[in-house]
């Protein structure tokens, strides 16, 4: 079966097909398909009630001293924008509880949410202090705000049904000279390769997109975005790692007693592997800066 990449054009062909293994909400088996050209891999089957994939209870909202540390531990995020963008208005797209909004609000910035949950927009304003506009769509959003000095997209690009609309309006809001972070899984990663269809980061179906760097790279150059510098070994990076086996070997178990042994094996297996994953283009997951053009 060949399908076309909504990325390049390209053939793509059918790669790898997955059960909702993470969240089990569907027993359904979703299909995957991988551009020959780019190396996009994309869901050729989305369901059209993706928010039945996001329970209510998808995320727990923090109380203000548990976000205060939970910012602390994360601190590294917010040197990516810090590292191109010193201050200014900054946006960014699924803030969910608002981990990476509080650092970016602390480091000095106006800080503005698109996040598709309600719940989390009211705890981004009166927890977080924090502007939030509730949408599922940033591409409509974007152009109804003020430019950006920096845009941000922790673990967002792959959850959406058209990435590439918002990478698009992204770049429109963004102000010469500024920065757009993305982080995303690594559909090169080792542990795909070794896992294949139970890789946890495929998380079918609410991953719809998985972009390689150089095709991510690439798309952004069309829209006026250079490469200022990406990571495949910061410390989120290793905890995805660390992740992929973890959540690989509870997805296996059912019985709670097991569950602990579980992840002292998933534990055992990601310290096996780290040299390997923390080598250029294997781990789960990169974050790369861009920073557009002069006018």
């Amino acid at each position: 079966m060949t399908a076309i990449c909504s990325n390049c054009g390209g053939a793509a062909v059918h790669s790898h097909a997955a059960r909702d293994m993470n969240q089990k909400r569907s027993a359904d088996l979703y299909r995957y398909a991988r551009c020959g050209s780019c190396g996009l891999v994309f869901l050729l089957d989305v369901p059209s009630d993706l928010g039945h994939f996001y329970p209510a209870d998808y995320y727990t909202l923090p109380s203000k001293d548990r976000m205060r540390k939970a910012a602390h531990r994360t601190s590294y995020e917010i040197g990516f924008i810090l590292r191109h963008v010193s201050s200014g208005r900054l946006t960014e797209v699924g803030p969910a509880l608002g981990t990476f909004a509080w650092l970016a609000r602390s480091s000095g910035f106006d800080v503005t949410g698109i996040e598709m949950d309600a719940r989390c927009c009211e705890h981004l304003r009166d927890v977080v202090g924090v502007n939030a506009v509730n949408s599922a769509q940033p591409e409509a959003i974007f152009p109804t705000l003020p430019p950006s000095d920096a845009i941000a997209m922790w673990h967002v690009l792959e959850h959406l049904v058209d990435p590439f609309e918002t990478l698009t309006a992204a770049a429109a809001n963004l102000k010469s000279g500024g920065a757009l972070l993305i982080a995303t899984p690594n559909p090169e990663a080792l542990g795909f390769r070794l896992m294949g269809s139970s890789w946890p980061h495929l998380d079918a179906p609410r991953h719809l997109h998985l972009f390689p760097l150089e095709a991510l790279v690439e798309r952004c150059r069309t829209l006026g975005l250079g490469l200022a510098e990406a990571s495949f070994d910061d410390p989120g990076a290793r905890s995805w790692n660390r992740f992929s086996w973890q959540r690989l070997m509870l997805n296996r178990v059912h019985r709670r007693p097991a569950r602990m042994a579980a992840l002292l094996l998933g534990g055992a297996l990601a310290a096996a592997t780290n040299p390997l994953d923390r080598r250029a283009h294997n781990s789960s997951a990169y974050t790369a800066v861009f920073v557009k053009d002069g006018p």
